[in-house]
This record gives C-alpha cells, structure tokens and sequence, in this order.
C-alpha cells in the first residue's frame, strides 16, 4: 500500500497514477474532496483501487487518524509520498505568524509525523520500518548497496 499526500493535481496526482500503475493500492490523504474524488475514480478506472481521506493535513489529529485509517483499510504502508504544500501568500513581507505556521505544519510537521505514525503502523503490522536516509546516499549508483539495503531493514529506531 501506498500513501500519499496532496492537493491532487501536479505532483500529487502524477505519483498517485504512478504508484496505482505499479499495482499499488493508494490510500490518499487531502482537502480538495471534489479533487481527490475525480482522482479516485480515475485511478479505479484504470484498475487501481483507493480510498480517500480528505481535510487539512495542519490538523494533526486527523493526519495520524489518516494514516492510522488507511492502514486499516488497506494494511500497513510500503511507501509513504508527502507532497502536500501550502503556499499562503506571495512574499514573506505579507505572510503572518498564523500563516506562517499554517504552512511548517502542513510542509513540514505534518509530513514528519506521518513517517512516523506510517512507521509506527508498519511495526504495528509486523513490518520493518525504513529510517530515513540522505538524498545523496540514494544516488551513489552502486547496484551492490542497494541490493544490501533491500535485505537490511532496520528497525523504527536502529541507529546502525
């Protein structure tokens, strides 16, 4: 299973198709209803399957209930994407605290405990959980390191 944030368009909706292609179910988590709706029914149409959880990601109560729902409905996450974004306003000159903090929670927060509360269920479920690693380690281009980390999960915690 695969979950996902985003406002269903763009990058949101590209990776959704992506992933839902590659035989994923997608439990998807935004505000747009309609959106998210007309992504669902695209996605289904295509032989997918998803569910749909829609309200604000700034609302950290419902994004653990989010991942904890769509782990319930669909099993424990494999990948979680976070591309949901929140841009208020054009300058920093115009944006206020409550603004500002709108956004670190929907950009910034948000995502990061969703890694964790998606890890969380991951163990819950009798999975592994994968710790986050660098951008660059990701790209070095050994085939050999890669293969050893696909057979080397570490647990939610392991500092190794």
């Amino acid at each position: 299973m695969a979950l996902v944030t985003c406002d269903s368009t763009g990058i949101g909706r590209t990776v959704t198709a992506e992933i839902s292609s590659r035989g994923y179910a997608v439990g998807i988590v935004g505000r747009d209803a309609a959106r998210l709706e007309e992504l669902r029914v695209r996605v289904e149409a295509a032989g997918g399957w998803m569910v749909v959880r829609c309200r604000d990601l700034a609302d950290l109560g419902f994004a653990e209930s989010a991942v904890r729902q769509v782990a319930a409905d669909l099993g424990w996450p494999d990948v979680l994407v976070n591309t949901a974004a929140v841009r208020e306003l054009e300058t920093m000159r115009e944006m206020t605290p409550t603004e500002w903090d709108r956004t670190i929670r929907v950009c910034l927060t948000s995502p990061a405990f969703m890694a964790r509360w998606a890890a969380e269920e991951m163990e819950r479920q009798g999975g592994s959980a994968w710790r986050l690693r660098p951008a660059a380690a990701n790209h070095t281009g050994r085939r050999d390191e890669a293969d050893r980390c696909q057979g080397d999960r570490p647990r939610l915690g392991d500092d190794h």
